[in-house]
């Protein structure tokens, strides 16, 4: 059951001069057995960001992986006179990067609690 939007849940509607103001999408239960299409275009957008935000947590798995990794071989080299201005510029795109995929993750998971809300599941 999903919650009626024409009444938003009351089971009524403000023409009161109409049966009491009864909804009659509900039948004045606010609930639906039907899911309408708002609620069908929220639901699947949740799903979407369901599914980018898989893809996201993945490559951000994959960039603290390449970070640590490089961020090793940095130790490694430290000792030695071959640290560059290549690898520090390499470190920091890596660390960019890895931001920029947690803000997103961010704003996708806030966008999926933006979603329920709107629906009330």
């Amino acid at each position: 059951m999903y919650k009626c939007i024409k009444c938003n849940g009351s089971g009524v509607v403000p023409f009161l001069h109409i049966e009491n103001g009864k909804c009659f999408d509900c039948n004045g239960s606010g609930k639906v057995e039907k899911v309408n299409s708002s609620i069908s275009a929220s639901l699947k957008r949740i799903e979407a960001l369901k599914s980018s935000l898989i893809q996201l947590e993945s490559k951000h798995t994959q960039l603290e992986k390449e970070y640590m990794e490089f961020f090793n071989y940095l130790v490694e080299l430290s000792n030695s006179q071959r640290v560059s201005k290549e690898l520090t510029r390499k470190q920091n795109t890596l660390a960019i990067n890895l931001q920029n995929v947690e803000k997103t993750i961010e704003n996708h998971k806030q966008g999926i609690e933006n979603e329920l809300k709107l629906i009330e599941l």
